[in-house]
């Protein structure tokens, strides 16, 4: 899902002060799976494929829209239990050149 016109009111850090100039990003909403099953070889192998997929689409995507800079979450890691190591590895093949479509990201 794209929010293209998100506005940012708030900066980092305990306090989330109110920024003096507010702006605005786009948010890309993309679900990953929830608690995959690794515990086989094949199980694993039909996994990463599942998120190469999801992965090139949604880099794609950003792509297209002409997006240059990406912020990306843990995607899965945390209450979905995707496997970290694999997530970070299939991101960075994604990547690196030759990424998808050619894009390259900041």
């Amino acid at each position: 899902m794209l929010s293209p016109d998100v506005v940012v009111l708030r900066g980092a850090g305990p306090e989330y002060l109110a920024l003096p100039d507010p702006y605005h990003i786009a948010v890309v909403t993309a679900a990953a799976p929830v608690k995959p099953d690794v515990s086989s070889e094949d199980a694993k192998r039909e996994y990463e494929a599942l998120m190469k997929y999801k992965i090139d689409t949604l880099l794609g995507f950003c792509a297209t829209c002409g997006y240059k800079s990406l912020v990306l979450s843990a995607w899965g890691c945390g209450a979905f239990r995707n496997p970290p190591a694999i997530v970070a590895r299939l991101f960075r093949d994604a990547l690196e050149p030759p990424s998808v479509l050619g894009a390259s990201f900041e």
